[in-house]
C-alpha cells in the first residue's frame, strides 16, 4: 500500500514537472522572439527616414486651376503626391511627409521648403507638370539654393544623383508610353527660383516634371487610373533606391 502511494505521488510529481518544464520552454521561446524582434529594431536608425513630397501649386500668383485637356495641374500634381506618399508609408515604412495638408492650401515656397528643412529630410520631391510645349516628363536637379549650406552638404551633387535614378528608372518604366527629356538643372524651368521649393531647401531636392499637359496623350496618359499609379510606383521606386543608396535603412516590402 505503501508502495503503491509513493508511486502516484512520483507520477503525480512527474506530471507537474512536465507541465513546469512546457511552460519554461514556452517562455523561453517567446523571450528569445521577443529579444531577436527588439535587437533587429535596435540596429535600425533611432530617426525615422523622412522624405517630403511637393506637389506644385498653389502659388501665389498661380492657383494651378488653368484647364488643359480637360484636367488642371493643380489636381495632377496632388492625386500623383498622394499616390506616392501612400506606397512609400505602406510598402516601404518609409516617413513621408506632403507640404501642405490640403489640395488647395495655399503655402509658400519657402514654407514648403521649411516643412523639409525642419525635419532634417533627406530628399525633398516636387511633383509637377509642364504646362507649355513640347511632350513627355523630364526631371530637374536643384542646382541653386538660397543658403550657404549648400556647398558645405554636397547637395548639388546629392541632387543630381536622385535625379539621374529618377531618370533611369522612369525610362526603363515609360519608355512605350512617353517622350523622355534629358536630366538637367533646375535653372533650366522657365520660372524664378523664388517660385521653387527647392531654392529654399536645406537638404537635396528634384523636380519631376511627369507629363505635358499640352500634349493630349500626355495629358490621357497621366490623368488615367493606369497612368497615375505606373508614374507613382516609378517615383516611389527611385525615391527608395536614393535612400538605400546613401546609406539610408529602408525596409523590404
Amino acid at each position: 500500500m505503501t508502495v503503491f502511494n509513493r508511486t502516484i505521488s512520483e507520477t503525480t510529481g512527474l506530471r507537474f514537472s512536465h507541465r513546469w518544464l512546457l511552460y519554461l520552454a514556452l517562455i523561453l521561446l517567446a523571450g528569445t522572439v521577443f529579444f531577436a524582434k527588439n535587437l533587429v529594431t535596435f540596429f535600425q536608425p533611432s530617426q525615422p527616414v523622412h522624405v517630403i513630397i511637393d506637389p506644385n501649386y498653389p502659388i501665389k500668383d498661380n492657383d494651378g486651376r488653368q484647364v488643359i485637356n480637360d484636367t488642371f495641374p493643380l489636381k495632377t500634381n496632388w492625386e500623383v503626391a498622394r499616390r506616392v506618399s501612400e506606397i512609400l508609408n505602406d510598402r516601404y515604412k518609409v516617413s513621408v511627409l506632403l507640404s501642405r495638408n490640403d489640395m488647395d492650401d495655399l503655402v509658400s515656397p519657402a514654407d514648403r521648403a521649411a516643412v523639409a528643412n525642419r525635419n532634417k529630410a533627406l530628399l525633398l520631391v516636387r511633383l509637377d507638370v509642364n504646362a507649355s510645349v513640347g511632350s513627355g516628363y523630364a526631371v530637374f536637379y536643384a542646382d541653386r539654393f538660397k543658403t550657404d549650406k549648400a556647398a558645405s552638404l554636397g547637395l548639388v551633387g546629392l541632387s543630381q544623383k536622385a535625379a539621374h535614378l529618377l531618370d533611369r528608372n522612369l525610362r526603363a518604366s515609360l519608355k512605350d508610353m512617353m517622350v523622355a527629356n534629358d536630366v538637367a538643372p533646375e535653372r533650366d524651368i522657365p520660372s524664378a527660383a523664388i517660385d521653387r521649393s527647392s531654392w529654399f531647401s536645406e537638404v537635396p531636392s528634384v523636380t519631376v516634371q511627369m507629363a505635358t499637359l499640352t500634349n493630349m496623350f500626355d495629358a490621357l496618359y497621366i490623368n488615367s487610373e493606369m497612368g497615375q499609379n505606373k508614374t507613382a510606383e516609378v517615383i516611389a521606386h527611385s525615391i527608395v533606391a536614393y535612400l538605400r543608396a546613401t546609406g539610408a535603412y529602408v525596409a523590404a516590402p
